[in-house]
C-alpha cells in the first residue's frame, strides 16, 4: 500500500484553500496529509523548503512572487498541481510541469482524478539513493551499493559493501519504493540480488557479498526468491 503522501497548499484566498483542505482531509486522509498551508510566494518557499512536501497544490497568483517564480527557485523535487480560476491559465500549468491543474472552484470529481494522477506518480518513482545516518551525518548511499536491508526493532539497517548504517525509513515503505532487483527475503529483511553470491545451509541463508555475508530466508519466501534470482537482472 502506498504511504500517505505530504501535501502543502498555497492559495492566497481564506475560502478557496480551506475547501481545497477539506476535500482532502475527507475524501483523500488514506494517500494525502495536508501538513502546511501558505498563502504568500515567499511564505510557501519557506514552508517547501522546510517540510520538502510531495504535492504542492499551487495557486499562480500570489503575493510577494507568482506561482511560476516560486517553482523556479525549489530546490526539492514536488510535485505539481496548479489550482487556477481562469481556464487560459490551464494551460499554462503545463509550462510548470504540473502532474494536473484544477479549476476553481474546485471540484470533488476533479481533485479525485488529479489526486489519483499524483498517487500513481509517486508510487512508480524508485528510490535510487538512501540517505542513512552515521554518527552525527547523513551519509548519502547509492541502491547498488546495498547488500541488504533489515529492521531491527525500531531501527531500519542498511548494510553495504562499505559498511554499515542506520535509516530512518521504515522497511515497508522502501520495500515499495526500491528497484526491482530488491526482493524480501524474511518478513524484516530485504536483500539486493544483485549481490547475492549463493543460498546456504539446505536453502535456510542468502550469501552476499565477497564474504558470503549470511542473511537468513524464510521458506515462506525461498520460492520466489530462487524464481527472481534466475530471471531479475
Amino acid at each position: 500500500m502506498l504511504r500517505r503522501c505530504t501535501a502543502i497548499i498555497v492559495e492566497d484566498e481564506e475560502g478557496p484553500r480551506q475547501l481545497l483542505k477539506r476535500l482532502l482531509e475527507r475524501r483523500h486522509s488514506d494517500v494525502i496529509e495536508v501538513v502546511a498551508e501558505a498563502d504568500t510566494g515567499p511564505a510557501a518557499l519557506a514552508l517547501c523548503e522546510e517540510r520538502q512536501p510531495d504535492v504542492l497544490f499551487l495557486d499562480l497568483h500570489l503575493p510577494g512572487f507568482d506561482g511560476f517564480d516560486l517553482l523556479s527557485q525549489l530546490r526539492t523535487e514536488t510535485h505539481v498541481v496548479i489550482t487556477t480560476g481562469d481556464t487560459q491559465q490551464a494551460v499554462e500549468a503545463y509550462r510548470a510541469n504540473a502532474v494536473d491543474y484544477l479549476l476553481k472552484p474546485i471540484d470533488p470529481e476533479q481533485l479525485r482524478d488529479a489526486v489519483a494522477r499524483v498517487t500513481s506518480a509517486i508510487a512508480s518513482e524508485q528510490v535510487v539513493r538512501l540517505l542513512c545516518r552515521e554518527r552525527d551525518v547523513t551519509k548519502v548511499v547509492h541502491t547498488n551499493d546495498v547488500l541488504f536491508i533489515q529492521a531491527d526493532g525500531g531501527y531500519t539497517n542498511v548494510q553495504t559493501v562499505n559498511g554499515y548504517y542506520l535509516l530512518n525509513d521504515s522497511l515497508a515503505t522502501l520495500a515499495e519504493r526500491l528497484p526491482g532487483h530488491f526482493v524480501r527475503v524474511h518478513r524484516n529483511t530485504i536483500v539486493n540480488i544483485r549481490h547475492v553470491t549463493g543460498l546456504g545451509k539446505e536453502n535456510e541463508c542468502v550469501l552476499l557479498g565477497p564474504k558470503g555475508q549470511e542473511v537468513s530466508i524464510s521458506r515462506r519466501h525461498l520460492r520466489e526468491f530462487r524464481r527472481k534470482l534466475m530471471f531479475v537482472e
